[in-house]
């Protein structure tokens, strides 16, 4: 950040579960920064199917 360079800063590896408590209330107050509905069947599909990136250029730095 400090070359001023685009990076993306990601804490979303959550746990199936809590995803499925956040997307429940989150399916509850549907506005215009999240107009859909995101079903189980949804949640699952993307979440099984969720590759890791590799060789993409990533560099991933751990926080304890």
């Amino acid at each position: 950040m400090k070359d001023g360079k685009n990076v993306v800063i990601d804490f979303s590896f959550w746990s199936k579960e809590t995803l499925q408590k956040r997307l429940k209330k989150r399916n509850t107050l549907l506005n215009v920064n999240s107009p859909f509905i995101i079903t189980n069947e949804i949640l699952e599909h993307h979440y099984n199917n969720f590759e890791d990136p590799q060789g993409e250029g990533e560099i991933i730095l751990l926080q304890d």
